[in-house]
């Protein structure tokens, strides 16, 4: 009898931890969304990046590119020197995605 009883109680808890794990899993925390950059911290992160020298030039195309298009740094750091060609002459280039597999898809950029 005794073990009997013991028996039902470790399935009740067993049932309860279930239960638990069912309520996380069906309430997750999400992560609040991402302002976008203000003007101001854009114009001050250009100036710091005002130079002469081929290491300025290619840090202020990276930060035009990444407020300008919206691409990942991740996508940013796989840009070639031909893709940078292409958008400069058709105002888009294809860029692989980092997160969702190999696919890539077109980065549009304005005149």
């Amino acid at each position: 009898m005794k073990t009997l009883v013991e028996k039902l109680n470790q399935i009740k808890q067993e049932r309860r931890k279930k239960e638990m794990r069912k309520q996380t899993y069906a309430n997750p925390k999400r992560l609040p969304k991402r302002a976008s950059i203000i003007v101001e911290i854009y114009k001050k992160l250009i100036k710091e990046a005002e130079g002469p020298t081929y290491l300025h030039l290619i840090l202020r195309l990276a930060l035009c590119l990444l407020a300008l298009s919206g691409v990942q740094i991740n996508e940013r750091l796989n840009i070639k020197l031909s893709q940078m060609k292409r958008l400069t002459q058709e105002s888009w280039i294809a860029t692989d995605r980092s997160k969702r597999g190999p696919r890539s898809h077109k980065l549009f950029i304005t005149k």
